[in-house]
């Protein structure tokens, strides 16, 4: 095999490494599937997450929240341990916890400490106090497949947990360890090509 075959082949075997180790990495970080909250009194379970204006989801693996109402989007600020607790920026921000909605229907609401539901602001992730009891609000989620955008791991609109699709959490979320891969390697094929000269 002649150098220049051997420059060639590296440089496609670079790519391909870092072609498939992005997408990877940021599976990794999301896990494949969301927690699912079962009510101790009536037995049913829901992995939405209801708050007066998002529906939300957990990640089983890491405890991290993505907001399922329109575009899927990490809120990399919140987390959830594994008690239920909510925390904003390291800070206790209320609790997760089985209630009936308005409809007279169990759901999960994000409740503050009051015992009021939680209002999100759908760019940072911050919770605010709606002032609003879970009996007061309608219309509540139960199934993410309702609302994650194309999931592949969907079941015909089953709750046994799923993963989250290659769209916009993925977009640069986890892909460091690809990245210093990459970069790692490219220095490799620049000592090639000099080498060739």
């Amino acid at each position: 095999m002649s150098f220049k075959n051997l420059r060639g082949t590296c440089s496609g075997l670079v790519a391909a490494v870092a072609w498939i180790a992005l997408p990877a990495a940021a599976l990794a970080q999301f896990g494949e599937d969301w927690d699912v909250f079962q009510d101790p009194e009536t037995g049913e379970t829901c992995g939405v997450v209801n708050t007066s204006n998002v529906d939300l989801t957990i990640v089983a693996d890491t405890g991290e929240v993505i907001l399922i109402t329109d575009r899927d989007t990490l809120l990399d600020r919140l987390f959830v341990d594994e008690d239920n607790n909510v925390f904003y920026n390291g800070f206790a921000s209320g609790q997760i916890v089985f209630a009936d909605d308005a409809d007279g229907y169990p759901a999960v609401f994000w409740i503050t400490d009051r015992g009021t539901v939680v209002e999100v602001d759908e760019r940072t992730g911050e919770p605010l106090d709606s002032g609003l009891f879970p009996e007061e609000v309608g219309n509540t989620g139960c199934d993410p497949c309702d609302s994650i955008d194309d999931d592949p791991f969907c079941y015909d609109g089953d709750i046994d947990g799923g993963g989250f699709r290659f769209g916009p959490i993925l977009c640069g979320a986890g892909a460091a360890p690809a990245l210093l891969l990459s970069a790692a390697a490219l220095p490799l094929v620049g000592w090639m090509h000099r080498r060739r000269r």
